[in-house]
C-alpha cells in the first residue's frame, strides 16, 4: 500500500514537470514567433513613390525634302528642264555648305498618263499633258541649324528656277524639314538616374513625416522615356516617369 502511494506522488510530480516543461516551450516559441513576426512585418514596409525626370534636347540629324515636278507633251523638252533644275539645285546646296555625301537624289521618273489611258463616263478624254517628268532630293545633315537655313532659302530658288522655265510651270514642293535626335541610348543612363534621385527625394520626404528612415530599392518600374514634341521640332523634350518602391526601416 505504502508501494502504491510513493507510485503515485512520483506520477503527480512527472506531469507537474511535464506540464511545466511543455508550458515553457510554448512560451518562448510564441516569443519567438512573435520576434519573427514583428521582423517580417517590418522588413516588408515599404512605400511606393513616382520619380519624374524631363530634358530639352536639340537634335542631332535633320532631313530636308525637295520635289520638283514638269508636265506637258514634248518629252525631250521636259527632260531637258528637269535635268537643268537637278543641275541649279545642286550647285545651290553646294554654295550653302551642303556636302555632296549629304546629299541622296532620286532618278528622273517620266509617266505617260495616255499609255494605259482607258476612258470612262467622267474622265472620257485623256489627260491634256501626257506626259509628267520628277525628280526627288534630300538633304541629310547633323548640322539642323544649315538645314534651316537652306530650308529658308530654298523660296528664293524655287522661284527664282520657276521663273526662268515660266512657259513649262515647273512646280517645286519644299516640305518643312523633319528634326531628330539620335543620342537617346548615349544619355539613358543619366536620365534613369535623375528620376530615380527624384523618387528617393519623394520617399525621404514620407519618412520623415512617418518617423522612419528609407532603406534599398524593393523594386522599380522604370518605363520608358518619351519624346514629346513632332518631327518639325528642332528642339525634343524628353519625359521619364519612373515608380520605386523603397524599404522602411523604423
Amino acid at each position: 500500500m505504502k508501494e502504491k502511494g510513493l507510485v503515485s506522488q512520483s506520477g503527480v510530480f512527472f506531469n507537474f514537470f511535464l506540464g511545466l516543461g511543455i508550458a515553457l516551450s510554448g512560451l518562448f516559441i510564441g516569443k519567438s514567433l512573435e520576434q519573427t513576426v514583428h521582423h517580417l512585418k517590418r522588413d516588408s514596409a515599404y512605400v511606393k513613390v513616382k520619380g519624374l525626370a524631363e530634358r530639352k534636347v536639340k537634335s542631332d540629324e535633320g532631313k530636308l525634302r525637295i520635289i520638283f515636278d514638269l508636265a506637258g507633251n514634248d518629252i525631250e523638252e521636259l527632260i531637258k528642264c528637269a535635268t537643268e533644275n537637278l543641275d541649279a539645285l545642286r550647285k545651290f546646296v553646294a554654295e550653302n555648305g551642303i556636302q555632296s555625301t549629304e546629299c541622296f537624289e532620286h532618278a528622273i521618273k517620266i509617266l505617260d498618263t495616255h499609255a494605259d489611258f482607258v476612258p470612262t463616263k467622267h474622265t472620257p478624254t485623256p489627260p491634256l499633258h501626257r506626259y509628267r517628268v520628277n525628280w526627288r532630293f534630300l538633304i541629310t545633315s547633323n548640322d539642323v541649324d544649315k538645314i534651316d537655313v537652306i530650308h529658308q532659302r530654298l523660296n528664293d530658288f524655287s522661284i527664282k528656277q520657276t521663273m526662268k522655265n515660266k512657259d513649262l510651270s515647273p512646280v517645286y514642293t519644299i516640305p518643312l524639314p523633319e528634326y531628330e535626335f539620335t543620342k537617346l541610348e548615349q544619355i539613358r543612363a543619366e536620365i534613369i538616374a535623375e528620376a530615380t534621385q527624384s523618387a528617393r527625394k519623394a520617399a525621404d520626404q514620407f519618412a520623415i513625416d512617418s518617423k522612419c528612415r528609407v532603406g534599398a530599392i524593393q523594386h522599380a518600374d522604370q518605363g520608358s522615356i518619351a519624346i514629346s514634341a513632332s518631327s518639325m521640332d528642332k528642339v525634343k523634350r524628353l519625359r521619364l516617369v519612373t515608380y520605386v518602391a523603397f524599404n522602411l526601416v523604423n
